[in-house]
């Protein structure tokens, strides 16, 4: 766990700390920790704000294990200064993988995302992914009423107005509205479910 904010700062680390903690010295390593644990994850919590406190820990303390992993590589002749560019850089990196993890495992159940994403992804896995969650909002798609699937589809695939739709099924606008909002959360309940079906309809997954 990261100490708390109220501590004073730590005094800088020696060029002779730097050199004990490269070597491997595990006293060396205890300072190092000291000096830049807090300022880190106040770093991490600060530039990614979308991760959680726990998310936060958990790169973290994979953070400490690669900085340690990697120590051979840094030249403590930089000091001080030169050892905090370092840990932050890998920190940042560190964050940017974290967060496309988690992009790359959500589960989109929005019918507005679903449409305006493109199936052909960056990568294979990313091009099974959208293909499946496409597949699971239309299989969620057909258990709509008729009337509603058509307001669904023409909202989200063919971008029309609730003006337009309104006109269309001569309906009044708020009861276009009302009925693509009932829609919307019912097939987002439904996609949930095909992801997670242990979760409680109306839920989201932990």
């Amino acid at each position: 766990m990261s100490p708390s904010p109220g501590n004073s700062s730590p005094a800088l680390l020696s060029v002779e700390t730097l050199q004990s903690f490269c070597a491997g010295d595990a006293a060396a390593f205890n300072l190092v920790h000291q000096a830049f644990d807090r300022r880190l994850f106040a770093y991490l919590r600060s530039q990614f704000p979308a991760l959680s406190q726990q998310d936060v820990e958990d790169v973290l303390q994979d953070l400490w294990l690669e900085i340690f992993s990697s120590r051979q590589r840094f030249k403590p002749g930089s000091g001080h200064a030169g050892f905090s560019r370092w840990v932050h850089t890998i920190a940042r990196q560190r964050s940017i993988d974290q967060t496309r993890r988690r992009s790359r495992q959500a589960v989109v159940t929005d019918p507005e995302q679903l449409t305006q994403q493109a199936v052909q992804g960056s990568s294979p896995q990313d091009s099974l992914q959208r293909t499946t969650e496409l597949q699971q909002f239309r299989d969620c798609l057909q258990r709509l009423p008729p009337d509603w699937q058509r307001l669904i589809t023409g909202k989200y695939f063919s971008e029309k107005s609730t003006a337009e739709l309104a006109t269309e099924e001569n309906l009044p606008q708020n009861t276009v509205s009302s009925r693509l909002s009932r829609g919307k959360q019912q097939l987002q309940d439904c996609i949930r479910q095909k992801q997670h079906p242990q979760t409680p309809p109306g839920h989201s997954p932990s």
